[in-house]
């Protein structure tokens, strides 16, 4: 069965891969498809449909021998009982500054009361789904600025997730 560490390992390869394409904001992609999908596969296509063809061939060419390594980790030893957990699984982790824990809820409040006064009463309901969805305020700008449609807003929440 594979160890935490070791689906943390696989994660940091896939984001260093998706990085030489997608640039720093690799991270924040990896990490929400590996919230969204289940299985290590299923990851790796989700980053890849964030790219251009030819880097995505050249991305899912040079992670082939990383997914490989994960679908023989994850295969049951003979005669095992237990399921092997996906890399995807939820984890827990380390509160920082830019957690979106409960230690900081003016953030997300102030982004509801922004939201809010731009959007209507819906702008508001969106932060506050969009929070539960998301481990860190630079997802959570993401999220929001690739829902909302007026390019003022979502070009002030890009900012405020590069912050």
């Amino acid at each position: 069965m594979a160890t935490a560490a070791l689906r943390e390992d696989w994660l940091k390869a896939l984001t260093a891969q998706a990085a030489d394409a997608l640039g720093p904001i690799a991270d924040v992609i990896v990490e929400q498809a590996a919230e969204e999908a289940t299985s290590f596969d299923e990851i790796r296509r989700r980053v890849s449909a964030q790219m251009e063809q030819a880097a995505r061939l050249r991305f899912l060419r040079a992670t082939e021998p990383l997914a490989a390594e994960v679908r023989r980790a994850m295969t049951p030893a003979k005669g095992a009982g237990a399921e092997p957990r996906s890399p995807a699984a939820p984890r827990p982790a380390a509160a920082t500054p830019d957690t979106l824990d409960r230690s900081d809820p003016g953030f997300v409040e102030s982004l509801a009361r922004y939201l809010s006064s731009n959007l209507g009463p819906d702008g508001g309901a969106l932060v506050h789904e969009a929070a539960r969805r998301c481990r860190t305020k630079m997802q959570l700008c993401m999220r929001l600025a690739s829902a909302v449609n007026d390019q003022a807003l979502k070009d002030m929440l890009l900012r405020r997730a590069l912050d």
